[in-house]
């Protein structure tokens, strides 16, 4: 949408305990956003806030720092598996062809919960921002799919 800010909700279309759908709606509010500013704008204007008000510059930077990142909605998987590995590798401090195999396979435990896998053809544009073959990169999600019914039978015995 040209660069603009959305609001988006997502809806869980489920049956039976199972998701079978979800309902997307993004919303363009921008003139709303200048229309707000507008009003406080008359509300409050600009010189009586400056004189009146003291800021604390560490804490606007604090506030900066701990606001969520912005979403970015694609149009093809390789837009949402690359975007989802590269925050995990931001995250973590790291470029793709510096990971060990524990990190790699941190980082697709991490995509697993996302639903990044159920998109056909992701295993492959994950495999490509790891830097790794597709082979270790399904190696690494059955071993993370293992995972939990290996605790569970644990736990269970």
């Amino acid at each position: 949408m040209g660069g603009k800010a959305l609001r988006s909700s997502t809806f869980f279309i489920k049956e039976r305990g199972q998701l079978v759908g979800m309902l997307c709606i993004n919303f363009d509010d921008s003139r709303y956003q200048a229309l707000n500013q507008q009003i406080l704008q008359l509300c409050h204007p600009n010189s009586f806030v400056e004189t009146s008000f003291q800021f604390d510059e560490g804490r606007v930077a604090d506030v900066r720092q701990t606001s969520p990142a912005a979403e970015r909605f694609h149009n093809s998987i390789q837009g949402v598996a690359s975007d989802a590995v590269d925050r995990e590798l931001q995250q973590m401090g790291l470029t793709a062809n510096r990971l060990t195999p524990e990190e790699r396979l941190g980082i697709i435990a991490d995509l697993e919960p996302q639903g990044v896998f159920l998109l056909k053809g992701a295993v492959k544009e994950v495999a490509d921002a790891l830097a790794c073959s597709q082979a270790t990169a399904y190696r690494c999600l059955a071993q993370v799919r293992r995972e939990p019914a290996d605790a569970a039978n644990s736990d269970a015995g």
